[in-house]
């Protein structure tokens, strides 16, 4: 009986392995982009009232919030969501949004400064 305990549990934690290894192949065969947004926000309170709303948003990966210089990184499937229904969700929760740019990539794919007072309108990388 002993052995098969065994092999139950050892069944189950390869099928939980498994799941984890299929979710994450799926994130990234989906049309990632990544936003950044700067917000309002000032407070660790602030940054989990948005990161869990946002995480509940179809089309959302994963997002993080750095207080330090109030820019929002979300990872989205492009295909499911774009980056204004994003900024609207933010605002609903009484947050500035803001989509930001500061490294840009050219078409052959070499990083440039956004200059300054000059807004990429199109920030997904």
């Amino acid at each position: 009986m002993k052995n098969i305990s065994k092999l139950g549990i050892f069944l189950i934690a390869f099928a939980i392995i498994l799941l984890f290894a299929a979710k994450i192949f799926a994130a990234d065969n989906e049309k990632c982009s990544e936003l950044k947004i700067k917000t309002s926000a000032y407070s660790w309170e602030s940054k989990n009232i948005i990161e869990s709303n946002l995480s509940g948003m179809l089309g959302v990966i994963d997002s993080d919030l750095d207080l330090k210089t109030k820019i929002l990184t979300v990872r989205i499937n492009s295909e499911k969501t774009n980056c204004d229904s994003i900024i609207k969700s933010i605002r609903k929760l009484g947050y500035e949004a803001e989509q930001v740019c500061s490294e840009v990539k050219d078409n052959n794919g070499a990083d440039k400064t956004e200059k300054e007072g000059e807004k990429v309108h199109d920030c997904l990388e």
